[in-house]
């Protein structure tokens, strides 16, 4: 049963996290604003070990790590809204990017309920792949993404030129996922955009 207060907010096949979430903290801001890049991340990593594997637990997975994106988010904003953020001036804007990140998770779990028909597509794996790059980047660099522009922007392009080529030449569920990940290109373009124009108001 639901324990009042508490939320899951990591876990393995072994292990969990559970956190306090009946008092947040401005401090605690950046450390759950880097987890959900994580999660991000690990909803990614999950799609590719499908791709690999066929194993339907990854799929599982994702669809936790959805739900813990949400809380986490949730909390995020709920602490923005009661006390702005330490720099008030780009309280709106992290509120704008918590929205985008809550958005790439969705669109995970939505690809990850129709995956299982395209499980063998190397198109939609070697696609999937080049996403995780750039969440690994985003995870990774957030904080000081200006060096990783280029890069981001480089590997952004070659993943959109592979989804548009597929596109030629898909079939319809395929077709479904394509405009799931070019959905999901397009968030991580506005992600990376704002994550820069934050920064260079610091």
């Amino acid at each position: 049963e639901p324990l009042t207060g508490f939320q899951i907010t990591n876990h393995t096949d072994l292990s969990c996290t559970i956190k306090s979430v009946a008092e947040e903290t401005t401090e605690e801001f950046e450390a759950m604003l880097k987890r959900v890049f994580l999660l991000n991340l690990s909803m990614a990593r999950s799609m590719t070990s499908f791709f690999q594997t066929k194993a339907h637990d990854q799929l599982d997975d994702i669809l936790f790590l959805e739900k813990s994106t949400n809380t986490l988010t949730a909390l995020c904003k709920r602490i923005l809204s009661k006390r702005g953020y330490a720099q008030p001036t780009k309280t709106g804007m992290m509120y704008t990017l918590l929205s985008y990140l809550e958005r790439v998770a969705d669109q995970y779990r939505d690809i990850s309920k129709i995956v299982k028909e395209n499980s063998n597509d190397k198109d939609l794996k070697t696609i999937n792949e080049k996403i995780e790059n750039l969440l690994e980047l985003l995870y990774l660099h957030h904080r000081k993404l200006e060096s990783k522009v280029q890069e981001l922007r480089e590997k952004r392009r070659v993943a959109e030129t592979l989804v548009e080529s597929a596109l030629a030449t898909s079939s319809k569920s395929k077709t479904l996922m394509l405009s799931h990940y070019h959905a999901m290109l397009g968030l991580l373009n506005e992600i990376e955009r704002l994550i820069v124009i934050i920064h260079l108001e610091s």
